[in-house]
């Protein structure tokens, strides 16, 4: 990446976005010696905390980190969108963005830019590098096996096939993957554990889609710069931390034997991804490592019984996200 006057300042930049990640989960875990590859990231460069806009909504947030805009002037406002074919609502889409993002940018300055996975960023972009929506590794196989990818969702589109190729299918991660996660995944077989087990194997399997198409973009030859984007943290902390320790009163004790160590084993993941990732990127590779926000993992945890999917459960979800989210660079 080349500055004002033209002298090369960053051989290669990764940019990567880890939503909800907490240094307040995260201290112990490093202290622990679990964290090895977010730890080396440390060692290397500083770590700070970051704080968030308001309001704490993912899509905004992550625009605003690709676009350098606040919302008001990027436009897009929230997960989903009214759809312009009528009627409904949609995903909040790539088309709908007013404003150009960094892959933009570094594609018109005649950079090779790989972006994957960001939120709304569907359908994919014409950049030059490799562009995979946000939507590549939605759904499951059919009955037939078949597993059609959202049209559209690989820029360009001779790569479709092989980033299709790279997704894992949610109904592989039986009880034996699980059970990094779920030590007692086999004695799990009531309805509320069920539906635990079917949302770990749902957003770790779009966690490995997501790493297995960055890992195939940064291996595609030499790039500039790779922007990769991980729900998992925030989206497996909605299920789960509410499970993780200390127990809180209104959380059944069962549930919190099976799955208290759920949250950490997430992180352990993404970690281990992280350190994959980081030796496909060499070392002349600078690093940025972030979160849009934190969420809370302790006394302050909001409680969920009993609020049905409406509006209302949307606003209380809202409250498990902490102002202060993570930042390390290095590099």
């Amino acid at each position: 990446m080349t500055a004002t006057g033209g002298s090369r300042v960053v051989r290669r930049l990764l940019l990567l976005g880890w939503d909800a990640a907490d240094w307040s989960f995260a201290d112990p875990m490093l202290q622990r010696g679990e964290l090895p590859n977010l730890a080396a990231l440390v060692r290397a460069g500083l770590r700070s905390d970051l704080s968030t806009l308001d309001p704490k909504l993912s899509p905004m947030l992550w625009t605003t980190v690709a676009t350098g805009k606040t919302a008001d002037k990027h436009g897009i406002l929230n997960f989903v969108e009214p759809d312009p074919a009528g009627g409904g609502l949609r995903l909040a889409s790539s088309t709908s963005r007013r404003t150009r993002a960094l892959w933009n940018m570094l594609t018109l300055r005649g950079m090779r830019v790989n972006a994957v996975s960001w939120y709304a960023s569907h359908p994919a972009e014409p950049i030059r590098g490799l562009c995979v929506s946000n939507l590549f590794a939605q759904g499951h196989p059919g009955a037939d096996g078949a597993w059609p990818m959202a049209p559209g969702a690989v820029h360009p589109a001779d790569q479709s096939d092989a980033v299709s190729a790279l997704r894992v299918d949610p109904a592989s991660r039986g009880p034996a993957l699980l059970k990094p996660f779920v030590p007692q995944v086999q004695a799990c077989t009531g309805p509320e554990e069920g539906r635990l087990l079917r949302a770990l194997a749902t957003h770790l399997a779009q966690a490995r889609s997501v790493h297995a198409a960055s890992l195939h973009a940064v291996r595609q030859g030499d790039w500039d710069c790779t922007m990769v984007f991980h729900d998992m943290i925030d989206a497996l902390g909605h299920h789960f931390m509410a499970l993780a320790p200390p127990r809180l009163q209104h959380v059944d004790l069962k549930l919190f034997t099976r799955f208290s160590g759920v949250m950490a084993a997430v992180y352990r993941e993404q970690d281990r991804m992280l350190g994959e990732l980081l030796q496909a990127c060499g070392p002349d590779t600078t690093v940025i490592l972030m979160s849009d926000h934190g969420f809370h993992n302790d006394e302050r945890r909001p409680q969920m019984s009993g609020v049905a999917m409406t509006d209302e459960r949307a606003e209380v979800e809202a409250t498990w996200h902490r102002p202060i989210g993570v930042l390390a660079m290095a590099g």
